[in-house]
This record gives C-alpha cells, sequence and structure tokens, in this order.
C-alpha cells in the first residue's frame, strides 16, 4: 500500500510538471481557436427532462386529488349541523318535541358528531395533501427552469461557434446581456412566433429563475418598510404579490403551466427551425463542439438539411467504431 501510493504521488507530480512545460504550448492552440469544448448535451437535457416529468407527474397527482376530493364536505357539514339544531319548516313546538327525542337518543347523537368530525378531517386531509404536492412541484419546478435556462445558455453559445458575428470573438459574445446573445443566435424581430416566446421566457428567467439563482437577492419592490403600528410591509403590494419572495412556495401564481407552456413552445419552434433543429442534431450526437475553422466548415456544409447532417455524422460514427475494432 505504501508503495502504491508513492508511485501515484510521483505520477500526480510529473503530471504537473509536464503541464507546466507544455503550458506555453497548448496556450498558442487555445489563441489560433485549434481546440474544441466539452459536449454536455446529454447532461443537461437529461437534467431538464428529469425534472420536467417529476413536475408533470406531480401536477397529475395534484388534479386527481383536486378532482376526486370531497367537494361537497362544507355543505354536508353545514346541512348536518342545521339539522341537530333547527329543521326548516318545523315550528318551535316541534322542535321542542324532537329535542326530547334526541335527548333519549344520546347514541344518535355522537353518531351524527363522529359522522361531522370525519367530515371535517377529510377536508383538512385532502388540502393537506394539495399543499403537499403543490410544494414538490414547485421544488422540482425550480429546477426544471434552471436546467432549461442553462441548456438554453448552452445552445446560444454552440450556435454562435457555428455562425459567428464575425466582429466578436467567442468571449466577446459570453460578456455580453443575455437578451444581447439571444437575439443575437435567434431571429426575435423577424419571427412573431418566437417574440412572443422570447417575452415570455424573459419574465420568467427574470421573476424567477434569476430570483432563485442569485439566493433570493431582494430587488427594491420586494423590500420590507418598518411602519408604526404596522411592522414590516412590503414597499409595494402590488409587487408583493407577484415575486416568489412572498410566496407560499417558490414559485410564480400559476407560472409552473405557464413555464411547461411556453418551454414546449420552444422546443417545437426549435424543431422547425433548420440552423437550430441541425445544431441540437449535432449536440445530441455527443460530438465535442470544435472551435477549429476547418471542422465547422466541414459541418457547416452538412447542416444544409437535418437529414445531410445525420447522414454525416452516423458515417462518422461507423467510422470510428471500424477503427475501434481494428485495435480492440
Amino acid at each position: 500500500m505504501k508503495i502504491a501510493k508513492e508511485l501515484r504521488t510521483r505520477i500526480v507530480r510529473t503530471g504537473r510538471n509536464l503541464e507546466k512545460l507544455l503550458q506555453p504550448e497548448l496556450q498558442n492552440f487555445i489563441e489560433k481557436n485549434n481546440y474544441a469544448l466539452p459536449n454536455p448535451y446529454r447532461h443537461l437535457c437529461n437534467l431538464y427532462s428529469y425534472f420536467r416529468d417529476q413536475v408533470q407527474e406531480t401536477q397529475n397527482k395534484l388534479k386527481l386529488v383536486e378532482s376526486t376530493g370531497p367537494k361537497d364536505l362544507g355543505v354536508r357539514v353545514i346541512a348536518k349541523q342545521k339539522t341537530l339544531l333547527f329543521s326548516p319548516g318545523e315550528d318551535f313546538g316541534e322542535k321542542k318535541l324532537r329535542d326530547s327525542k334526541l335527548a333519549e337518543s344520546s347514541e344518535e347523537l355522537k353518531k351524527e358528531q363522529k359522522l361531522i368530525e370525519d367530515i371535517l378531517a377529510s377536508i383538512v386531509d385532502n388540502h393537506n395533501k394539495i399543499l403537499e404536492l403543490e410544494r414538490i412541484a414547485s421544488y422540482n419546478a425550480c429546477a426544471m427552469v434552471s436546467f432549461f435556462f442553462s441548456y438554453i445558455e448552452f445552445l446560444m453559445d454552440t450556435l454562435y461557434i457555428f455562425y459567428p458575428v464575425a466582429s466578436k470573438t467567442l468571449h466577446d459574445f459570453q460578456e455580453q446581456s443575455w437578451r444581447e446573445r439571444f437575439k443575437t443566435v435567434f431571429p426575435v424581430d423577424k419571427d412573431k412566433d418566437l417574440g412572443k416566446i422570447y417575452r415570455k421566457l424573459l419574465e420568467i428567467r427574470e421573476g424567477w429563475r434569476n430570483v432563485i439563482e442569485h439566493g433570493f437577492r431582494s430587488k427594491e419592490e420586494s423590500l420590507l418598510i418598518p411602519l408604526p403600528g404596522l411592522g414590516l410591509v412590503p414597499i409595494s403590494y402590488t409587487s408583493a404579490s407577484k415575486a416568489i419572495h412572498f410566496a407560499l412556495t417558490p414559485s410564480p401564481k400559476n407560472g409552473i403551466q405557464e413555464a411547461l407552456d411556453v418551454f414546449s413552445a420552444f422546443d417545437a419552434w426549435a424543431a422547425n427551425n433548420q440552423q437550430t433543429a441541425c445544431i441540437i442534431l449535432f449536440a445530441q450526437y455527443g460530438n465535442p463542439i470544435p472551435l477549429m475553422e476547418q471542422r465547422l466548415q466541414e459541418i457547416r456544409k452538412w447542416m444544409s438539411s437535418p437529414e445531410i447532417l445525420k447522414k454525416a455524422l452516423e458515417a462518422e460514427e461507423d467510422e470510428l467504431q471500424s477503427w475501434q475494432d481494428q485495435y480492440q
């Protein structure tokens, strides 16, 4: 064990020294854009899809609880209480006679009271189930939203690598705001449908994703102001009603379904936009994202259609597999 540990230490030390020696040469490769980036598409999509499935599964359970819940239990409680007190249409004499009969039948009264208690317990239990499912859906939705926007970040970078603006490097592009980057790689101003999707994505990003990603950092509209006799109150009740800082669960009102709808709308748009669809198809094959211009030009030619791209990528896969089979 001691020899093995010493050997590992020497290997690590040698590796570090080799990296220092090669660093200037490797840096030249980077400066000449002669490198590739890891492709995280599989992880990003799997994470997003997993939490989206969790959200939808929980929402289906929530709908089931709400639809099969005891909707008329409150009315039944009131009806039972009225029956115990005074039935409609009977006069005071009749009530007095009925009360005397009820007094003789204490067992019946106990049964009626037990029924009311069961009804109330069922109402509370159903309400608690709904609250718990809403909490689970909200927590999973926060993760879904976070990973969806991580996926969008990846798409924007990859689109820019393949279709750059001549005056900006990838680093320059990445330094721009999210709005600027989105509009650079997606035709927001030319496509009305995408414009609507973009505006909804912007709302979700600023009002939900950014809040949870940045530790619920408070904006001015979510601040609490001390007022004599009232304590701390929101600076704006209008804003407070929309901000997730004050929500029971960390998601906007009706925000989960809106997020599901707009994310689906973006996916549908991307599938029907040739340039974006080709980028997604390339990413699905798991190949590193190249920055070498010769390799980029080769792949761009394949991207004349998704069908041509798919055939080319499959041919590359077959060739690589054949080469691996020869040397294994």
